[in-house]
């Protein structure tokens, strides 16, 4: 075999390989069920079904207290996005109690 050949070789080969590990790699790094099954569409309130404003969870003044992550989360926003995340999903999973309170906050 030539220079040539044995570079085009090389190339087939690399090719090849990749694609066998993207496919395996693809094959086992999907989520599990269990947490496929947290991360389902909360039903509409009938407050978001009319268009009006949802209610804040937190209200001025509060914050919420994850009892799961032991941290605190100052708006509505944050609140969701930490409960749906995927360190506090794993953890939840093993956790018993009420997952958040709601504290004062002096200003």
């Amino acid at each position: 075999m030539n220079g040539i050949d044995k570079g085009l070789m090389a190339i087939a080969l690399y090719v090849v390989f990749s694609a066998f590990f993207s496919l395996v790699y693809s094959m086992f790094s999907g989520e599990d069920k269990a947490t496929e099954e947290v991360r389902q569409e909360e039903p509409r309130s009938s407050a978001q079904e009319t268009g009006k404003k949802k209610e804040k969870i937190i209200k001025a003044g509060f914050a919420a207290f994850c009892n799961v992550c032991e941290r605190t989360l100052e708006t509505d926003t944050y609140l969701k996005n930490h409960l749906e995340g995927q360190k506090h999903v794993k953890k939840a999973k093993t956790f018993t109690g009420q997952v958040y309170t709601l504290k004062k906050v002096p200003r």
